[in-house]
């Protein structure tokens, strides 16, 4: 579990050290809380998530997310875009339940300022949950390179 999180860790800070050119650039990271439907049951998560942007041209975005729940822990990342206040989002889940490990996909529609609501698609061994949810961001932008 440590070396999937330090993994985690390296993918999504490693485009801030990889360039160097004058480039305008976010981090944004807060807590997220979502309530998930689907397989006959729900159940409230909490988490946190932090995403990297970059914000020359065309908005792009990676992030990297620890979701728990009473019996499992999530660790996502996804691909992002969008503007200030909306976008979407889908990447790779890895969901930990005892010895078990499960690779899913999700994806997200969003929209926000420093909090916002987004609606979570998730599947996880052939089984489809809904995921609404609220979360808050704090972004930290700053211009120029890392040399």
């Amino acid at each position: 579990m440590i070396k999937i999180v330090l993994v985690c860790i390296i993918i999504i800070i490693s485009p801030v050290l990889l360039f160097s050119e004058d480039r305008v650039i976010s981090i944004t990271a807060g807590p997220m809380i979502h309530w998930s439907f689907g397989g006959n049951e729900n159940f409230f998560s909490i988490g946190i998530e932090a995403a990297y942007w970059d914000l020359e041209v065309f908005p792009k975005s990676i992030d990297l997310g620890f979701e728990f729940d009473k019996k499992s822990v999530r660790i996502y990342s996804e691909l992002q875009t969008g503007l200030w206040v909306a976008g979407i989002s889908s990447g790779i889940v890895l969901e930990f339940i005892k010895e078990e490990i499960t690779v899913g996909f999700q994806g997200s529609v969003w929209g926000n300022f420093f909090g916002g609501v987004d609606v979570r698609y998730r599947r996880l061994n052939d089984v489809n949950f809904i995921c609404p949810g609220i979360y808050g961001k704090y972004p930290f932008v700053w211009t120029g390179g890392v040399n």
